[in-house]
């Protein structure tokens, strides 16, 4: 249907938070993760858990353009806890003892909860969360939520796929008063800085080999590019396809002696 009437919009933004809960035949899940890495239910051995690229996927196979679908962003998570004791994604339960879930902000998270010994990263999910055991086991909590790192990879994931960008629901919850300014907003601050990237930090030469040093973001993929000419360039292709770190890269080019200068730039995607 979105597909038919996808000329009477500007854009489409896909709710991709909100994608998991307490319910019968499902797991603990993450609240806005990016892949699904396979797992289905333990209910229905076929049918996968949700995702942003699952839904992604959906829109774009039925025909609807990329660049006018924006990823869903939450800047809260989910508090999992009670039942049978819960700390982990992908846990089950039993009909008779079922988990709750309450839905804080990101802020409340941080907050309240946080602590460096309880953090974890999911590389298959590409996702954030908190496990915290407690006495008893109804006490345990798994929280799933969007930190800094987890915001940059979606805006990774956002382009590597030519999307139309990502919209956040909402931005009073990542707000830190007592905070000075400055680091009053990570999150905000976090999209920020990936939209901003990549740059170059840094260019050296030395004996005709050229080290380029630039910014780039987890799940990020590059190409560097050269030309001789910026008035009427051909760029040539150095490396394409980088995978970024979240850290800076560096790559290097031999030069030849008699080569004329050079002039680069870096491209997201690729």
């Amino acid at each position: 249907m979105l597909a038919s009437v996808q000329g009477q919009f500007d854009q489409i933004n896909a709710m991709t938070y909100d994608l998991s809960g307490p319910y019968g035949g499902w797991v603990t899940w993450f609240n806005s993760p990016i892949y699904d890495g396979g797992y289905t239910f333990p209910s229905a051995p076929t049918e996968l858990v949700p995702s942003i690229n699952s839904a992604i996927s959906n829109f774009v196979s039925n025909g609807v353009a990329p660049g006018k679908l924006g990823v869903g962003h939450p800047f809260y998570g989910y508090v999992w806890t009670g039942g049978p004791g819960v700390t982990q994604p992908r846990q089950s339960w039993p009909s008779t003892n079922v988990p709750t879930v309450t839905e804080p902000s990101y802020a409340t998270i941080i907050s309240t909860y946080y602590q460096a010994n309880l953090y974890h990263w999911d590389n298959v999910a590409q996702a954030a969360y908190l496990s915290i055991t407690n006495m008893p086991a109804a006490n345990d909590m798994f929280i799933s939520y969007d930190d800094p790192y987890s915001t940059q990879a979606k805006i990774s994931y956002v382009r590597n796929l030519h999307l139309g960008g990502l919209m956040i629901w909402e931005l009073s919850q990542d707000y830190f008063p007592s905070q000075p300014a400055g680091q009053r907003t990570p999150l905000t601050t976090a999209l920020k800085q990936a939209l901003a990237t990549p740059s170059i930090a840094a260019a050296q030469l030395e004996d005709k080999l050229l080290s380029l040093i630039f910014t780039t973001l987890p799940l990020g993929l590059y190409r560097v590019e050269w030309c001789t000419n910026l008035s009427q360039p051909q760029w040539n292709t150095l490396t394409n396809s980088l995978a970024g770190t979240g850290t800076n890269l560096t790559i290097t080019d031999p030069i030849p002696a008699t080569a004329p200068a050079r002039f680069y730039r870096i491209q997201t995607p690729p």
